[in-house]
């Protein structure tokens, strides 16, 4: 506004404009009442939530998140996500930050650890966004945090009640068809060599009847453990079904299927078996064995090969190995 003055040094005019500010306040309330709601949400979530620089440092985090990971905001502000990741899951995660900021995905959701205040591992549901100005460009992201430690170690327990063997903690006969399979696929496309073995312990149902069946449960838990730590990381071993285990060895043709088979033999043969009352008891194993020689072959005409072995075995004497002819 500007005012006019008579030669006297009186005003006689004012001359101004006015403009219409309700759509703009309207808007800054607007505003301020979403970033209150945001700022309600964000602090008083149940689930830790963090606004995180473009380098991974910890902007903001609410109290949840700080509970989760053991530190003060004032600790946190001080860390990137970085550091606190565990080692094994760095890499998974930047690879997706990375596509947050070129734009090929908006968001996403991962599992992985991070590591608490006092060292422990802690495993999260972490959700991850960008947010970008007008032009696109990324600001900064919006984490928000759940506590999977309890769920992880319960799918995990459910997948290994899934896949492994009750008695033993080897391979059930269902998991070990499907690892089987898989290994049987890549041999044959790749054309490497493969064995195969049948073992079954003899006069099973004799430790059964003579010193009971809790014995015998420690004469497969024995035998498991031979299995584990004489063979390689890479060959599967598989309880099929009572006293009955397969063992698969990529890589190894028949003469050394048949070393190892014996060295086996020998070993079970050697071993004392601890009860809890009573002298050791001994026991031995029949195995047969077969190796892949054509490629158009399937793991059930393995498995009825070496079974086959495995009946000449036993119908010769037991604790003996035999190849499938």
């Amino acid at each position: 506004a500007r005012i006019y003055f008579d030669t006297d040094g009186k005003p006689v005019r004012l001359v101004g404009t006015n403009e219409d500010i309700t759509e703009r306040q309207q808007r800054e309330a607007a505003l301020q009442e979403s970033e209150a709601r945001f700022r309600s949400t964000f602090d008083s979530a149940a689930i830790g939530m963090a606004l995180v620089s473009l380098e991974g440092r910890f902007l903001q985090a609410n109290d949840a998140l700080c509970r989760l990971v053991g530190y003060t905001q004032a600790e946190l502000q001080q860390k990137t996500f970085q550091g606190i990741t565990h080692p094994d899951d760095l890499k998974a995660d930047l690879a997706l930050m990375q596509d947050l900021l070129a734009g090929s995905r908006e968001s996403y959701q991962v599992e992985k650890r991070y590591l608490h205040q006092d060292g422990h591992a802690i495993w999260i549901l972490l959700s991850r966004s960008a947010v970008r100005d007008a032009s696109g460009k990324v600001l900064y992201f919006i984490a928000q945090m759940q506590d999977f430690t309890e769920r992880k170690a319960l799918l995990d327990k459910l997948e290994l009640q899934a896949t492994k063997d009750y008695l033993t903690g080897l391979s059930n006969r269902r998991h070990f068809l499907e690892r089987g399979e898989a290994e049987l696929a890549h041999v044959q496309r790749y054309g490497h060599a493969l064995s195969l073995f049948m073992l079954d312990i003899d006069h099973f149902k004799n430790i059964n009847d003579t010193y009971g069946h809790k014995a015998g449960d420690i004469v497969l838990q024995q035998l498991s453990r031979i299995l584990r730590d004489t063979l390689r990381s890479v060959d599967i071993i598989g309880r099929m079904g009572g006293e009955e285990f397969a063992v698969l060895l990529p890589e190894t043709d028949l003469q050394q299927a048949l070393e190892v088979a014996e060295r086996l033999r020998e070993i079970v043969a050697a071993a004392d078996v601890v009860r809890e009352a009573g002298l050791p008891l001994h026991f031995t194993v029949s195995i047969g064995v077969v190796t892949l020689k054509q490629q158009d072959v399937n793991l059930d005409m393995l498995l009825n090969q070496a079974d086959r072995a495995l009946y000449e075995a036993k119908a010769s004497g037991r604790n003996k190995v035999c190849v499938s002819t």
